[in-house]
């Protein structure tokens, strides 16, 4: 992970399952997830509620639908920033550390 702080890609096998993960939450195709797909996917399939949902995801969108741009870049500070306060620590939710 120090390599990839240091701005150099993570392994192949990682950068797959980042597109796999967009994927799973742009339900519509779009290359775009908005409120809705991502509050489905987290709550139907690990049973975050929705209100924390809708709050991680006001986190992390910015008031806007998340490209893949955007996810990549909310990955990488979810699996590397040391700062609590970095908008890639909601990715998956609202962290427990909160």
């Amino acid at each position: 992970l120090q390599s990839v702080k240091h701005g150099k890609p993570f392994p192949e096998w990682q950068q797959r399952f980042m597109q796999f993960m967009f994927e799973v939450n742009d339900k519509s195709g779009d290359n775009e997830i908005d409120i809705d797909e991502y509050t489905t996917v987290w709550n139907k399939s690990y049973g975050i509620p929705v209100e924390e949902c809708r709050e991680a995801f006001h986190k992390i969108s910015d008031g806007k639908n998340i490209t893949r741009e955007v996810f990549e870049m909310l990955w990488i500070e979810y699996f590397v920033s040391n700062e609590r306060a970095a908008r890639g620590n909601y990715l998956f939710g609202i962290p427990d550390f909160i």
